[in-house]
């Protein structure tokens, strides 16, 4: 399996979410493994190590977009669960696409911040770049709750194409402790003259053995 081109020490960020309300999206990248903490509360509801939307009380699902440390071809996903054992989102899809800095503009800039939730102007504006009718990469699948022994979740993608961003729909709600994203980079190349790391991940370099 590849390295993840898709946490946040690696560059991957959170460009838009619908809701979240009991825990950010962010936390879904965090580098470090999910952990649980009993006591711990906010003024929310339970603090739980992930992306944790509320139910939903209107027609549709909750979805984010989330973008890439660089344009890759990905070979395979990791949808992580742990300690989401009854509030776990029930299925999950990928959706994928290659965006240019001109449709990134029609991205509201994100708040991120818990207990928050995206407008109906937010929802309008981001309709421009058309995510749901991105490649589906990965179709509706079942995930098992976040008990040590169901909680890993592999998805392997038989898709050739580069991408920029996902998105990640979950139905209709719920929670994602960690998300993980596999590939093979396929950067830009860089302007003339600028001197580059040819190791780093990031500019596609590989292990060819060991």
């Amino acid at each position: 399996m590849k390295r993840p081109v898709f946490y946040s020490q690696a560059g991957g960020k959170v460009a838009f979410a619908t809701d979240d309300f009991f825990a950010p999206c962010e936390s879904m990248l965090a580098d470090t493994n999910p952990i649980f903490i009993p006591d711990k509360y906010t003024e929310f509801g339970k603090w739980m190590d992930g992306w944790e939307t509320r139910r939903k009380r209107i027609i549709g699902h909750d979805w984010c977009i989330l973008k890439l440390a660089t344009k890759c071809v990905i070979r395979g996903l990791l949808v992580d669960t742990a300690f989401f054992t009854g509030n776990n989102a029930p299925k999950y899809s990928i959706q994928a696409a290659c965006l240019t800095p001109e449709d990134e503009e029609s991205i509201p800039t994100r708040d991120g911040s818990m207990g928050t939730a995206c407008t109906e102007c937010e929802l309008e504006r981001i309709k421009e770049i058309s995510s749901d009718k991105w490649d589906e990469i990965v179709p509706i699948t079942a995930l098992r709750p976040g008990y040590e022994d169901t909680r890993l979740n592999f998805q392997k993608v038989l898709s050739d194409e580069a991408y920029t961003h996902i998105r990640l729909n979950i139905y209709p709600d719920g929670g994602i402790a960690r998300l993980r994203v596999y590939g093979e980079a396929k950067p830009a190349a860089p302007p003339k003259h600028q001197i580059v790391d040819l190791l780093s991940l990031l500019s596609g370099a590989t292990c060819q053995g060991q």
